[in-house]
């Protein structure tokens, strides 16, 4: 007999073993009677014992739950053992449950939007409701949201329902039932947060809404035909709320101010930020190109209408030796080598017929290199800059001795 779908507040039990399967290193066992509730419905799975073996997976098939446990294991056909669950996870798990119920709920009303689907997950959950074309569905979830947590203050009572399908009619159920959710008398299990809320259901709930705490929607986000929205509730919800008020004093002593006036204090140094960040470029704009007058002032005449600049800039970014390169190029006439301690540019004047891949293909087959470009610039990186740049050169040199 599944046990928590009679009293979810159940954290041990005693039961007898029906079955042992060996697989894959793991017993799967069935019992007569189970406390564990495997994930299903959206809802996380159990965690805890079977006598001193820790259940690491739980599984259900035609109504049967199988327990895995590691093996080696002393356990045998006929045991009558003693299962005990992490109970401080079941009742998290029924606060992310019952709440998702109500949430769901309260989002028909004021939305009039269905709830497409529901997922639990370790740190948040998550529903996903059908696209409206609510202008402010900001304002409208937060709407939900009170209501969801009035709903919760009014302390009311949830009971869960065995019915015939046929009596499913009277209940004003707030989806359909599923095949899942018809047992084999022809009965559906039902959820009923008084006549708030009624839906099938055969997840573990708490018995009154006051129990779940609190429900706080964390994000929301628009997708193509339906909208995702990430909340928490009970416990979650509380140290979600513990985490960001710590982190927000924080702000408030960094800044010296209080939490009314925090955020325009922070917009306020991130348009400083955005003004000194615009008057640095600038300037290393200025610098740069007062570094790229200087090494055309250094350079080595080639021929008559040639000119080599080999420089290195140690002390600059590879964004940088490009900026020099591209101001250089604008003047006709340069070849362009510019290095820092591990990359390095290649550019040519566009005037010039000067093939730079084809020497930088034939010196990267000499050397590991990583680069490419296009016929006026090309850039990259390798340790062996020394014996790149000499290379180079002296690709130059042979190709202008031979032009003469």
């Amino acid at each position: 007999m599944n046990l928590f779908l009679q009293n979810a507040y159940t954290s041990t039990c005693e039961a007898t073993i029906h079955s042992l399967t060996e697989i894959d290193g793991f017993t799967a066992i069935t019992l007569n009677d189970t406390i564990f509730f495997p994930a299903g419905g959206g809802q996380l799975d159990d965690k805890g014992f079977i006598n001193d073996y820790e259940v690491t997976q739980l599984k259900k098939k035609d109504n049967v739950v199988h327990h895995f446990i590691r093996l080696p294991n002393q356990l045998k056909l006929g045991d009558i053992v003693t299962c005990k669950i992490d109970f401080n996870r079941r009742f998290d798990l029924m606060q992310q449950h019952t709440g998702q119920h109500i949430l769901s709920q309260c989002i028909f009303r004021v939305l009039h939007a269905e709830t497409l689907s529901f997922q639990m997950k370790e740190e948040t959950s998550t529903i996903q409701i059908a696209l409206t074309d609510i202008s402010d569905l900001a304002a409208a979830l937060m709407e939900a949201e009170n209501l969801a947590n009035q709903i919760i203050t009014d302390n009311l009572p949830i009971t869960i329902l065995n019915i015939p399908i046929q009596d499913s009619l009277h209940y004003n159920l707030r989806k359909e039932p599923l095949t899942q959710h018809i047992d084999e008398k022809g009965q559906i299990r039902i959820a009923k947060i008084a006549d708030f809320e009624v839906i099938p259901c055969g997840g573990t709930h708490c018995t009154t809404t006051l129990e779940v705490g609190l429900i706080k929607i964390t994000d929301i986000k628009k997708q193509k035909d339906k909208i995702t929205i990430d909340f928490l509730c009970g416990q979650r919800a509380l140290k979600d709320y513990q985490v960001k008020s710590d982190l927000l004093k924080s702000i408030t002593a960094l800044f010296n101010t209080n939490l009314a006036e925090v955020e325009q204090r922070i917009k306020k140094q991130l348009l400083e930020l955005e003004t000194l960040k615009g008057n640095l470029v600038q300037k290393n704009k200025e610098l740069l190109s007062y570094k790229a007058q200087y090494a055309m002032n250094s350079s080595l005449a080639l021929g008559d209408d040639t000119q080599l600049v080999n420089q290195a800039f140690n002390d600059l970014t590879l964004n940088d030796l490009k900026l020099i390169a591209k101001t250089m190029i604008q003047n006709q006439g340069y070849i362009v080598l510019l290095t820092n301690n591990n990359d390095f540019i290649i550019a040519k004047s566009p005037n010039l017929a000067l093939d730079i891949q084809a020497i930088f293909t034939k010196i990267s087959r000499l050397l590991a290199i990583k680069g490419g470009g296009d016929t006026n610039m090309i850039q990259g990186s390798t340790t062996h800059l020394s014996e790149f740049t000499q290379q180079f050169v002296q690709e130059l040199s042979n190709i202008t001795a031979s032009s003469h």
